[in-house]
């Protein structure tokens, strides 16, 4: 059977994500740069813009990097959009500033239980979000330019 790579995940986890918008009312949806990634741009149906950072998992956790839990660089206009492809899809939808405190702290906790050292690679950037994590933002479409 073929691997299908990451780039392909994220691009059909983009374009589901798309269909749920224009289902909602959403306009003139599109494909962007920002934060060195492709995002969505959207105009909501109260005519709001919002940026929309897709992440795409077809099973396991969904894979981020410890930059994206700076606190920091909280924005209000970007939201994040958490796509299972496993199953339905499933769409988990989060406030930006939510989903940074929310890896800020689970990498902070993670710290302390190694020491205040990465348990392997000091160096590593990764960090894994596991879907118990943003459970209660299951189809809270509702956030997006809020």
């Amino acid at each position: 059977m073929k691997k299908v790579d990451a780039q392909e995940v994220n691009r059909v986890a983009r374009q589901r994500t798309v269909a749920q918008l224009v289902r909602r009312g959403f306009k003139k949806v599109m494909e962007a740069r920002d934060l060195n990634r492709t995002v969505l741009k959207a105009e909501t149906p109260s005519g709001r813009f919002a940026t929309l950072i897709v992440k795409a998992k077809t099973s396991g956790s969904w894979q981020a990097t410890i930059a994206d839990g700076e606190v920091s660089k909280i924005r209000k206009d970007v939201t994040w959009i958490f796509v299972d492809l496993a199953g339905g899809p499933d769409y988990f939808v989060a406030r930006d500033d939510w989903v940074r405190r929310d890896i800020d702290d689970a990498h902070q906790k993670y710290l302390r239980r190694h020491g205040g050292h990465r348990a392997r690679n000091d160096a590593s950037l990764h960090h894994a979000i596991h879907p118990v994590r943003v459970s209660e933002w299951k189809d809270r479409w509702d956030v997006i330019g809020g």
